[in-house]
């Protein structure tokens, strides 16, 4: 596809496959797949303008961002991880390339997380009943959290699942695929995002109350950095 790139892991002798050229990878096999099969797509593909640094790769715990947003998926109950990459891709990949997810590369990321998201969708088949949508520099975000929105979802009542904490919707926000081919659609430059499709089915909207303040915070500067990796 213009503009893209894609890495995949493949079954077998599996390789990283960039426009070209190729590295041997270790492959997974896929994960459990359930009738309602939840994917996630996390979006690390800015360019951390406010930071002044690559946040995806900055120290957290014992991993680096971005390694800690993808273990704390790999410990909820998302069946399939996709990871988007953009801004220093190269750089990222170095650290997540030996982790069980796909990965693509978004070429065109300076039009938007929207942008990104798209990019997400198309690796995956219309086979996923929902797609958790995470941002990449929400490290602190618990698995518990996650699986709550999963929960809700497969309770049958709507299709999209809002975090709330303390009156205030954060992020991991969780969709029906019936809404694939709207988000697929929608001009990238939109300067709401993915809001525009979410307030344009409030009905079909349920918020849930958690617990972890992590949901309404995200690291835009050093200052939230320091704030949240010394959070216990």
């Amino acid at each position: 596809m213009p503009g893209s790139l894609c890495i995949e892991k493949t079954w077998g002798n599996g390789q990283w496959t960039v426009d070209g050229w190729a590295t041997p990878c270790r492959s997974l096999p896929t994960a459990y797949h359930l009738p309602l099969l939840i994917s996630a797509i996390l979006l690390a593909a800015g360019e951390s303008r406010r930071m002044g640094e690559l946040k995806q790769l900055l120290p957290f715990k014992e991993k680096t961002v971005i390694e800690q947003g993808i273990d704390n998926l790999l410990n909820s109950q998302v069946d399939k991880i996709v990871v988007v990459l953009g801004h220093e891709w190269k750089q990222i990949l170095e650290k997540i390339q030996h982790l069980p997810v796909t990965i693509v590369v978004n070429e065109n990321y300076r039009q938007g997380m929207l942008s990104s998201l798209q990019r997400g969708l198309q690796v995956l088949s219309g086979s996923n009943q929902a797609i958790l949508v995470m941002l990449g520099d929400q490290p602190h975000i618990p698995p518990s959290v996650i699986d709550q929105l999963i929960e809700a979802y497969r309770q049958g009542t709507h299709g999209i699942i809002i975090p709330k904490y303390e009156g205030k919707r954060g992020h991991p926000v969780l969709l029906d695929g019936k809404y694939r081919e709207e988000i697929l659609k929608t001009d990238p430059a939109n300067p709401f995002g993915l809001n525009h499709i979410v307030r344009s089915h409030p009905e079909d909207i349920l918020e849930i109350s958690v617990t972890a303040q992590a949901i309404i915070q995200d690291i835009d500067t050093l200052e939230d950095y320091s704030r949240i990796k010394d959070e216990k």
